[in-house]
């Protein structure tokens, strides 16, 4: 089994993403949270973060057509960035570093 895990990827997502969030929970309690987030959604979808599909179409053609392919790879976009924090902090400092950098780019 392989696990292809990718990062920030340019497609739509972000706009969608976004604009559902709002629609969603824009009126209610989470009303705040929902803007911020979307606000980050679009920010990351701004920036040079996010990879063109075509790089993680090479990772997953690199991966089956590997002799003895890893079980896991990091496509593009900062996957491996988050693949390290996810090993090294606990879901809740993950939560409060994404919470702090929504403040941040708000």
């Amino acid at each position: 089994m392989i696990v292809i895990e990718p990062g920030a990827i340019k497609t739509e997502w972000t706009g969608i993403a976004s604009g559902n969030l709002i629609d969603r929970s824009g009126g209610t309690a989470y009303g705040a949270y929902a803007r911020r987030h979307a606000a980050m959604f679009d920010k990351a979808g701004e920036s040079s973060l996010p990879s063109p599909p075509e790089d993680v179409a090479a990772i997953i053609y690199r991966s089956v057509t590997a002799r003895k392919p890893r079980t896991r790879y990091a496509a593009a976009g900062g996957a491996r960035f988050f693949l390290f924090l996810n090993r090294v902090l606990s879901d809740r400092m993950q939560d409060s570093l994404m919470w702090r950098f929504s403040q941040a780019n708000s």
